[in-house]
């Protein structure tokens, strides 16, 4: 799922809203109509330090 900025109104949204958990597809189509962009989406805290998961040994 996807992120999306829209730069013009779609589907009852208002231009500068951010669509959130979009599909793939639906970006892609968003992006080359020209309606939004797609945003990057930046690692949480937990995921830039390796998810701060360990093993245990049991």
């Amino acid at each position: 799922m996807t992120n999306v900025l829209l730069t013009k109104d779609y589907q009852s949204n208002k231009a500068g809203a951010i669509l959130s958990d979009v599909s793939d597809g639906e970006a892609l189509a968003i992006k080359a109509l020209g309606l939004g962009e797609v945003l990057k989406e930046e690692p949480t805290k937990a995921e830039a330090k390796g998810k701060g998961e360990k093993g245990t040994a049991e």
